[in-house]
């Protein structure tokens, strides 16, 4: 599988929505990613993700954490997803066993 940075124009750094309700680890993540040259939009819920995303924004890769306040990241994950199904999704959890709908993978 070809890397962001291997499918994007070269005048175009990938775009990160990272979203996550600890603004602590927010803001580790969007440093992080920024320092490796990711653009990072960031959202502390669900339905600002949800709009971020629907705003016409360019979005390569979304990172969310899975517990959300009113919701799931995996129910915000189908929702985004119904809108452009290829958008890649990467699901985190500090919680040591993963609920079953994150179709974790050993």
């Amino acid at each position: 599988m070809p890397s962001l940075t291997e499918v994007l124009p070269p005048s175009r750094s990938p775009t990160i929505l990272c979203v996550d309700d600890e603004a602590g680890a927010l803001t580790i993540r969007k440093t992080l990613l920024e320092r490796a040259g990711y653009v990072v939009l960031t959202a502390m819920k669900a339905e600002d993700a949800l709009q971020i995303f629907k705003s016409g924004k360019k979005v390569d890769l979304v990172v969310s954490d899975h517990l959300l306040p009113v919701t799931t990241g995996s129910k915000m994950a189908s929702q985004m997803k119904s809108a452009k199904p290829a958008i890649p999704f990467l699901l985190i959890s500090g919680v040591e066993d993963a609920p079953a709908e994150m179709g974790t993978r050993r």
